[in-house]
């Protein structure tokens, strides 16, 4: 769940955000369900070594540091579990180990 006061955090944080073709992925607050917003990270092209945009969470993920990585589905509107630990363009989502 999104705050308003993290979504204007958010929001202001992507329109002042000068990378290019980053991707950008939400952090979780655990791999578990109900899912609640940590974070934004964005992800350059080619990296694996997310930077904090917005919201909590280290300064820096490695895709190492993850439990979890999660793709949006669009046409069910949720986060779905990946198989994967790595960073690819299907990334949408992570949680890391121990993060409260």
């Amino acid at each position: 769940m999104l705050f308003t006061g993290q979504r204007e955090e958010v929001l202001a944080a992507l329109d002042a955000w000068p990378g290019g073709g980053d991707n950008f992925l939400v952090l979780f607050q655990a791999a578990g369900r109900p899912l609640c917003f940590r974070g934004l990270f964005a992800l350059p092209v080619g990296s694996q070594n997310a930077v904090r945009v917005a919201g909590g969470g280290p300064e820096r993920v490695d895709a190492g540091d993850t439990a979890a990585h999660f793709h949006f589905d669009s046409g069910s509107k949720t986060f779905l579990p990946m198989s994967t630990l790595i960073f690819s363009a299907r990334t949408s989502g992570m949680a890391l180990e121990g993060l409260s």
